[in-house]
């Protein structure tokens, strides 16, 4: 197919497949793999948003800029514990506020154009329309921090209620209607897709005319498997998915969240931006 909108500028690899390596061995690894943009995944040992202080952030964005590297967006780990938007505990609330303004802190330092992470999540014995409104609350905040440092913050949906009270692209419709701000716009996943269900013709019409990032990997096309995989390895119709982002003008990146390569990161990301670069045009 003949694409009018995407191309290979919009390739973008992660650290997610990392998620045993150390920072600088990571990133000179993603040098060598050879696409400028990348996620970065900001768990320990690569980036602890715990600890991390304005003096790491600098020293980080210089590492990065002396590869020629660039990020495109952070992602904290926030559906477990000790982090939930939409907590009944103030304090819950609180401490997870603050990870994700931390977050945006970060990716303005480094920057990046984009924060990722999920809402919160209900209690199984609460409330779902309480959690709802918290986490609405919740995103009212960052989503007006996000714009004061020059960030949109997007979020995943899930089909597992313990994740996120987002189930499916059209309750992330509503969520952002209700919000209502510039900085906090939409997100969808290939795998997270299959597992709702729904497809990428659901999510174009759902949040299309405000997606502003993707993850894009293979999977096995079931509902029951998570397993993020490099493209050209399973069942998914990737190229209908790029069909449809290129139909809708798509503009963000197409990020790399490989999960199935961890004892072999730096292979499996080549593979993945071969298969890549054969299907998008220069």
């Amino acid at each position: 197919m003949a694409f009018k909108h995407l191309t290979q500028a919009q390739i973008a690899t992660s650290t997610f497949p990392y998620c045993k390596c150390g920072l600088d061995w990571t990133l000179d690894s993603l040098q060598r793999v050879g696409v400028r943009a990348f996620e970065l995944q900001a768990v320990d040992p690569i980036l602890s948003l715990e600890d991390v202080r304005p003096a790491d952030i600098r020293a980080l964005a210089k590492k990065i800029r002396k590869r020629g590297l660039q990020t495109i967006c952070v992602t904290p780990d926030v559906m477990n514990y000790p982090i939930n938007l939409a907590s009944p505990d103030p304090s819950c609330r609180r401490r997870s506020l603050d990870c994700i303004r931390k977050a945006v802190d970060c990716a303005e330092g480094l920057e990046s154009p984009c924060v990722q992470m999920h809402v919160g999540y209900a209690t199984v014995d609460g409330n779902w329309e309480e959690a709802w409104k918290r986490s609405a609350d919740a995103m009212r905040i960052l989503g007006q921090y996000a714009v004061e440092h020059g960030v949109i913050i997007t979020s995943e949906y899930s089909k597992l209620s313990w994740k996120s009270v987002l189930n499916s692209s059209q309750a992330l419709r509503k969520m952002i209607d209700e919000v209502d701000s510039p900085g906090y716009q939409a997100m969808s996943d290939t795998v997270v897709m299959v597992k709702i269900p729904e497809t990428i013709d659901d999510v174009a019409r759902n949040v299309g005319h405000c997606l502003k990032h993707f993850h894009f990997t293979d999977g096995l096309g079931n509902a029951t498997s998570s397993l993020h995989m490099i493209p050209g390895t399973g069942k998914l119709d990737l190229e209908h998915v790029l069909e449809v982002l290129d139909e809708i003008g798509y503009t963000g990146y197409l990020s790399l969240e490989l999960q199935d390569c961890n004892t072999a990161p730096e292979e499996g990301m080549r593979r993945a931006v071969q298969w890549m670069r054969e299907h998008l045009p220069e």
